[in-house]
């Protein structure tokens, strides 16, 4: 039986570049050692994602890539949204 996520958490199914999977890995495989337990994934994103979302918008911006540049995000097809939303998960939009 799964364990009930903590209301902190919320589940995705994300789509990624394996490089970017790897680093994650390696940043995970150091959070073990550090921690002296498994460490998730997800635990590796959250260090990530912290880290970069301290930059401004603009800066962040400053990195998005053209899709002629980075064409994968294309070759997965469309985006289903609902009237140009970002679609989120159930438990963000109560």
């Amino acid at each position: 039986m799964k364990a009930k996520l903590p209301d902190t958490l919320v589940r995705f199914n994300v789509h990624m570049r394996r490089d970017q999977v790897g680093r994650l890995v390696q940043l995970a495989n150091q959070m073990t050692t550090m921690k002296r337990r498994d460490v998730r994934l997800g635990e590796a994103l959250e260090v990530a994602l912290v880290a970069s979302l301290a930059w401004t918008d603009n800066d962040l911006m400053g990195l998005v890539v053209s899709d002629r540049a980075a064409d994968h995000w294309l070759k997965i097809g469309p985006v289903n949204r609902r009237g140009g939303q970002v679609l989120l998960p159930s438990a963000l939009t109560h």
